[in-house]
């Protein structure tokens, strides 16, 4: 469970069940090392950066939400807390994009 601040009030959110994407669309992805994303079964591509490129490689092979937070933690010395905001607002866009 994580705490956000949602329409000036703190909203717990289970970001595992709710934003986490399924490993099965993400495993179709195309994905090159710059960052380019290719969906071949909507055709549609997008570009993450490369903090977006690690968490969804990540994901990719295996790690749960409490591996990315930690790896990411570590790799660039920032709060937990901090990385779990981050990662869930990536997770939100990424939904959006791959549905």
């Amino acid at each position: 469970m994580a705490t956000y601040r949602q329409a000036g009030k703190m909203t717990e959110v289970d970001v595992e069940t709710n934003y986490f994407p399924n490993p099965e669309v993400l495993k179709r992805l195309i994905i090159t090392e710059s960052g380019f994303v290719f969906d071949p079964l909507r055709g549609k591509n997008y570009r993450v950066n490369s903090n977006g490129l690690a968490i969804i490689k990540f994901i990719q092979d295996g790690s749960n939400l409490a591996q990315i937070i930690e790896k990411l933690s570590e790799e660039y010395h920032v709060s937990r807390e901090v990385i779990e905001h981050d990662v869930q607002e990536f997770f939100t866009n990424l939904q959006q994009q791959i549905k």
